[in-house]
């Protein structure tokens, strides 16, 4: 647990040093559309992102409509936000049997 807190830690450094690159953001992209889609295949996963949309007061937006609103982003909206909102100030909890974790 102490090495993973200190490599996640040390990858949220990173990235709030030198932000994303071009292909981190593709990927990552990707990736999301992909979940997107899949889980919208689910009948239950769909009816939970309806009422959700619903609940939150937003109009109707097909999976392919989400999908498109994330491949939308460009590499400078991401690094901005970065730093509007830093990685590195975050607070950390555990569960389980762990005494001895120490900030990295």
């Amino acid at each position: 647990a102490q090495r993973n807190l200190k490599l996640l830690q040390n990858l949220q450094a990173e990235f709030q040093q030198s932000g994303i690159t071009e292909k981190e953001l593709e990927l990552t992209k990707r990736k999301i559309a992909s979940h997107i889609v899949l889980a919208s295949e689910r009948t239950e996963n769909r009816m939970f992102s309806v009422g959700s949309q619903w609940l939150n007061g937003q109009p109707f937006r097909t999976a392919a409509e989400i999908a498109a609103i994330y491949q939308s982003l460009t590499l400078e909206e991401v690094n901005q936000a970065i730093r509007d909102f830093p990685l590195t100030q975050n607070m950390t909890l555990s569960v389980g049997p762990i005494s001895d974790l120490q900030p990295a």
